[in-house]
C-alpha cells in the first residue's frame, strides 16, 4: 500500500505514499480534519458540511491528489503536494466535479467554492515550486505531532530537488507549524467577508539550493 517510510521515521511505520487503494482513506481524513477550518467553514453553509467535505475531498483525493505520486497518509493523517509541472485539469473532469458537489451543495456554496478556487489561482506564484494543497488529521489524532512527521517526510522529496515549496494556510493556528519547517509569509488571501489565508513560501534547501 505505497512506499514505506519508516527508515525515516521510525515512530511511525505506517507513513507511506498513497496509492489508488488509499484515495478513499486519504479523502476521509482531509474531510475530517477539515470540518472546523475556517475557511471551509465560509465556503459551505453548516447544513449538510460533513457530507460536501467528503464529496470534494474524495473526488480529489481518487481523481487528482493521489494519482500525482505525492500524497503521504498514515494512520489519522495526510498531506497532498502537487509537484512542479503538474498535468492540466481537463475539462472533462471539471464537469463531473460540478455534478458531484451540485448533488450535496446549494446554489450559494457552489458559488463561494468558484470564488475561492478564482483567488486560489490569481495569487498562485509562477515559479516553478512544490505546492502543498492539503495537510490534515483526523480530530482524534491532533495534537500528537503528525502534521510535523508528514511535513519532515515530504519536505525531503523537496529538499532532493532543491526547489521552493507554497502554500497556503487556512488556519491561523497552523502557521506556527509551518514557520518551524522553514515556511515565511508572504502575504495574505481575503475572503469577501470571510477569513484570511496567509499565503506561505520556503525557499530551496538542499542539492541545488
Amino acid at each position: 500500500m505505497g512506499e514505506p517510510l519508516s527508515g525515516r521515521l521510525p515512530r511511525m511505520t505506517s507513513l507511506r505514499l498513497a496509492t489508488d487503494a488509499d484515495a478513499e482513506e486519504v479523502g476521509s481524513i482531509m474531510a475530517a480534519g477539515f470540518l472546523d477550518d475556517p475557511v471551509m467553514q465560509w465556503v459551505f453553509a453548516e447544513a449538510d458540511r460533513e457530507v460536501k467535505l467528503a464529496t470534494m475531498f474524495g473526488f480529489l483525493a481518487r481523481e487528482a491528489q493521489v494519482p500525482l505520486g505525492a500524497t503521504y497518509v498514515t494512520d489519522g493523517a495526510c498531506c497532498a503536494w502537487t509537484p512542479p509541472d503538474p498535468p492540466g485539469w481537463p475539462d472533462e473532469r471539471s464537469g463531473r466535479f460540478l455534478t458531484d458537489m451540485g448533488r450535496v451543495c446549494a446554489n450559494e456554496d457552489l458559488e463561494r467554492l468558484g470564488q475561492f478556487d478564482e483567488l486560489m489561482r490569481e495569487h498562485h506564484p509562477t515559479e516553478s515550486h512544490w505546492y502543498l494543497g492539503v495537510i490534515a488529521t483526523r480530530p482524534d489524532r491532533q495534537g500528537q505531532g503528525l502534521g510535523t512527521e508528514l511535513l519532515h517526510a515530504s519536505l525531503a522529496r523537496v529538499d532532493e530537488q532543491g526547489l521552493p515549496a507554497y502554500l497556503e494556510s487556512s488556519n491561523p493556528r497552523n502557521v506556527s507549524l509551518y514557520l518551524r519547517h522553514g515556511f515565511v509569509p508572504i502575504g495574505d488571501i481575503q475572503l469577501d467577508d470571510g477569513p484570511t489565508l496567509t499565503k506561505m513560501w520556503r525557499d530551496p534547501v538542499g542539492p541545488l539550493g
